[in-house]
């Protein structure tokens, strides 16, 4: 009785189905995956350095106080008091650690769309995988079904003492076996399913709905050289552009070290000097206000950090040109590859017709004798459609990491047009 009110309390209830499409799964990945997050938030914290060193004039207050001994006094000098002091200018570091703070902003922009795109390539692989085993369970379902009846009533025929432990045994392995497959196709159906559910920071209880995806007006040919003249807006190349652009600035900010520092400084008391540089360390009595005019000329480390940073850029460098070459090699070889799938798929679109008129043949000669053999005939059919599917995915994933090679949106694939825009 309980067990009844339960059912029938959920039936007033219902849980809601989520239908999710690739787009609407990025959304939700948007909104809820931790990756993209912490990447957004190490932007705004870039984005705050930024200000910082745009704001470099905003003053700096101390308070101070201390014991100083005075040989001509012999006696302690008791100080307190309050220092203000700004930077007015750096020349030749301000603006470079300006430029430097922008650029390192850049490269971690194109860090977040790539981590966006991988998200979105994901998606779409996820989607193909679910969309596929789903078939694929609906072929070996029907399998199953066939082998199960085979099955029985070779046993039934036993207990009638018109078959033997062999043949009912050599049916039951068949059928366990075709069990064991749907069972092993559901479980990486269900596991692709929960991943994801996580990924699109989705309940893991929730029930979802996929929607169905192919690729539309596939081109016969690939064009390696229309994506190739698009490969410097690969993110990984972008991104070491900036990283390349950002120690040449850090590189002019150490050339510069030896130009003139202007301060402004106040104080009030009797203050010790104290800030960069220091130049008095003597109490002075009164309000005072000033600007000063620094010049460093010399610092023993300045060889070392230019040494340090030009072997960094050579380093970056070697990595870009290896990085593009890989890429070159990617993108000039999918052609053939391209080429390759395209023939996978016509053998599957004549697979599939194939599978369809011997279903055709099966039901135009149906005999009771002969029902396994239709059994049969529809299990093939349904497995040369997933295969046909798969093959058309497998297409679409292709051209969805080709784009994603030369930065453009992964998602294009979904659209009708296949243009590189």
């Amino acid at each position: 009785m309980l067990l009844l009110f339960i059912l029938l309390f959920s039936l007033c209830f219902p849980q809601e189905v989520i239908r999710l499409d690739p787009v609407k799964a990025y959304e939700l990945a948007f909104k809820n995956n931790l990756q993209l997050k912490a990447l957004r938030y190490s932007l705004e914290s870039i984005s705050y350095e930024l200000e910082e060193s745009k704001n470099y004039f905003l003053p700096k207050i101390l308070v101070g106080t201390g014991l100083i001994w005075d040989s001509k006094k012999d006696e302690w000098d008791k100080t307190f008091g309050l220092s203000l002091y700004s930077v007015f200018y750096e020349v030749g570091k301000t603006s470079a650690l300006i430029e430097s703070n922008e650029l390192r902003l850049k490269a971690r922009q194109e860090a977040l769309k790539e981590l966006e795109n991988q998200i979105k390539l994901r998606i779409l692989e996820l989607f193909a995988s679910i969309l596929y085993l789903e078939r694929m369970a609906q072929a070996k379902r029907e399998e199953m079904a066939v082998a199960f009846v085979r099955f029985d009533r070779e046993r039934v025929k036993k207990e009638l003492g018109l078959s033997t432990d062999l043949k009912v045994l050599s049916l039951e392995e068949v059928y366990r076996k075709r069990s064991a497959e749907l069972a092993k196709i559901q479980e990486e159906y269900n596991r692709k399913l929960l991943e994801l559910k996580k990924l699109c920071g989705i309940d893991m209880h929730a029930t979802v709905e996929i929607a169905h995806m192919e690729p539309k007006n596939l081109p016969d040919t690939l064009d390696a050289k229309a994506f190739l003249s698009r490969l410097d807006n690969n993110p990984m190349l972008r991104i070491k552009d900036y990283e390349i652009r950002e120690l040449e600035s850090r590189l002019r900010a150490i050339d510069n070290l030896f130009k003139p520092i202007v301060n402004l400084r106040g104080e009030l008391g009797t203050t010790i000097r104290s800030g960069f540089p220091a130049t008095k360390s003597y109490p002075q009595n009164g309000a005072r206000i000033g600007i000063e005019l620094f010049i460093p000329i010399f610092d023993a480390s300045v060889l070392y950090k230019k040494m340090s940073i030009s072997s960094r850029m050579k380093e970056l460098q070697t990595q870009r040109e290896d990085l593009r070459k890989a890429l070159e090699l990617k993108i000039l070889s999918s052609e053939y590859e391209y080429e390759s799938l395209i023939k996978e798929l016509i053998h599957a679109q004549v697979k599939d017709k194939l599978k369809e008129e011997e279903l055709n043949y099966s039901r135009s000669t149906y005999e009771l004798e002969l029902a396994f053999d239709l059994g049969y005939a529809m299990s093939e059919k349904s497995q040369a459609q997933a295969q046909l599917l798969k093959t058309k995915l497998d297409i679409l994933l292709f051209l969805a990491r080709l784009r994603n090679l030369v930065g453009l949106d992964p998602f294009g694939v979904l659209e009708e047009s296949h243009a590189l825009d």
